[in-house]
């Protein structure tokens, strides 16, 4: 029987199931934030960030450049340049012990994305990947990365990608990463230990977990969430227009809706829209052994035909 979903990927358009790429990287509840920084974020407006932002241990005056109003009650703020809230150590309870919580799960997704072994490409292009196209994989470098020209990163929805940087991670102006084939910037994670800089009208994909700084240039946008250990800058005109989020791998137990010895199980996935979603059905029986089919996305209680003339199945949760 199929059991462990972080191996399956899904196709939808060429109806097939596909493994590529290591584990995903558990943010934890830092994954709540597009920004988040121990020592402080500033923006030179206008800045047009989507997603909340949080500064820890450091105070409100850690948040600059974004003329905040604070809640009446206290525990976060609002800014015109952020469609979420704004959140300090400073701030009332429970804030505070929030907010040490999401540095806490940050600096263990850097542990655990740091510390992974058996990289599949060790030191490719010395560091200089500008032009390359990046298939799905754990990727380390010994020194710094520079993308001096657009450089593509090329996988299916649940495809993951781990890029490790031992030195820092710089994007020249105006070069982009691009993502086709499906890929979500929520599965491609960038830990490094250096700093992080994004040329002027630059752009960036995948979560950063940077050990220390993390600069956007001029004009930069990023399809990212930025989780560093001391400052994130922000200069003018930057946008962040917030993750897509990443595919659900919840279990869901299913059982025919006629009388039928067979077992299903299923799991719940995001197409790359973010809005609607699919099915897919793993299931065993004296006729079939670990196959498995995509279907439409159905409601508690509703049937659906996992193989066309031979059975449906009722989902009893969601």
């Amino acid at each position: 029987m199929i059991s462990n979903l972080f191996t399956i990927s899904i196709l939808a358009a060429l109806g097939s199931v596909v493994a590529f790429g290591p584990l995903p990287v558990n943010l934890g509840t830092a994954g709540h934030y597009a920004i988040l920084s121990k020592s402080g974020v500033s923006t030179v407006p206008p800045s047009a960030i989507t997603g909340n932002v949080g500064v820890s241990p450091i105070s409100a005056t850690g948040l600059t450049g974004f003329s905040l109003t604070l809640d009446p009650t206290g525990q976060f703020s609002t800014s015109g340049q952020v469609v979420g809230e704004l959140f300090a150590a400073s701030y009332n309870a429970p804030t505070p012990t929030i907010l040490a919580l999401a540095i806490n799960d940050t600096i263990k997704a850097y542990n655990d994305a740091s510390g992974r072994l058996n990289p599949t490409f060790n030191n490719l292009a010395s560091g200089a990947i500008g032009g390359l196209v990046l298939g799905p994989g754990l990727y380390k470098w010994t020194s710094g990365v520079s993308i001096s020209s657009d450089v593509t990163i090329a996988g299916s929805i649940l495809d993951t990608w781990i890029f490790q940087i031992s030195g820092t991670l710089t994007i020249a102006g105006a070069k982009k990463m691009v993502l086709s084939g499906g890929a979500l910037a929520s599965n491609i994670v960038w830990v490094v230990a250096g700093s992080v800089t994004a040329g002027a009208g630059s752009h960036l994909e995948g979560v950063i977990l940077g050990k220390t700084s993390i600069t956007l240039q001029t004009g930069a946008t990023a399809n990212s969430r930025l989780l560093a250990q001391t400052f994130v800058a922000l200069d003018h005109e930057i946008k962040l227009p917030g993750l897509l989020p990443r595919p659900s791998h919840l279990w869901l137990w299913l059982t025919a809706c006629n009388p039928l010895p067979t077992v299903v199980q299923s799991a719940k996935f995001f197409t790359p829209d973010s809005l609607s979603l699919l099915i897919v059905v793993f299931y065993e029986d004296t006729d079939c052994t670990d196959a498995f089919e995509i279907v439409p996305a159905v409601l508690a209680g509703a049937c659906v035909n996992v193989l066309p003339g031979m059975t449906s199945y009722k989902v009893f949760s969601l």
